[in-house]
């Protein structure tokens, strides 16, 4: 709580704000980061920063300056096509363009609800498939696919890109040494087939926060299996 206060009062740096060293690390790779943003309202799960805020709308039209921005929606947008219609056009004003990609809260899925509401509002690209505290392939690859819906037998033009790790898996592994040794046997395995690796991390991830030590030296190993790709 001290700590809180200290950066709200100015005293202090907020450990969370990352993301100029995001920003340039994206300026020394041509590989597109690909942001999400909450901006549904504040809710029991979901308890993120108002977007009426205007320090908030600032930050995002900086990074979707450099970087690719989509939506992370709320829980209650994952049955409800309405609350996530509002959502979308709300993100849409902000970034001054059609929103393409988002992201669930929670990376839940409730099939074939989800998607087929994604597929009514346009949305070319869903990242919420994968597991949050496991290393592997939840969908059985590592390829992008188009999600085939099974009751009206059709492949739709939402393209799935399930993720293959995500940051919270990797703190199950005590040592930094055997967590890149990790990462770098999924990076093995996704190059062995040529897909598609992707991770996701959190802007806190790249914090100063003790449990977040050595993630930047696995941000590292990431961005340098892509520009060898």
């Amino acid at each position: 709580m001290y700590n809180r206060y200290m950066v709200l009062f100015g005293f202090k740096h907020d450990p969370y704000d990352t993301f100029k060293y995001i920003i340039n690390k994206q300026k020394q790779t041509p590989h597109k980061f690909q942001f999400f943003f909450m901006i549904g309202d504040y809710s029991t799960y979901d308890k993120g920063i108002n977007i009426q805020k205007r320090k908030y709308v600032s930050l995002i039209k900086h990074v979707s300056d450099y970087c690719k921005v989509g939506l992370k929606a709320s829980f209650f947008s994952l049955d409800d096509l309405t609350i996530l219609k509002k959502e979308k056009k709300r993100m849409e004003n902000v970034i001054n363009t059609t929103l393409t990609t988002s992201r669930n809260s929670f990376s839940k899925l409730n099939l074939p609800v989800s998607y087929r509401n994604m597929v009514e509002l346009e949305i070319q690209e869903d990242y919420s498939m994968g597991y949050i505290s496991d290393i592997g392939f939840r969908a059985g690859t590592c390829t992008p696919f188009f999600f085939y819906d099974l009751d009206y037998e059709i492949q739709t033009p939402l393209k799935v890109c399930t993720y293959h790790l995500m940051d919270y898996a990797l703190l199950r592994i005590n040592s930094l040494l055997d967590k890149k040794k990790a990462l770098n046997e999924l990076i093995s395995e996704v190059k062995q087939v040529n897909g598609e690796l992707v991770v996701v991390f959190h802007n806190y991830t790249f914090s100063s926060i003790e449990r977040w030590n050595g993630y930047k030296e696995l941000f590292n190993i990431i961005l340098e299996s892509a520009n060898e790709a």
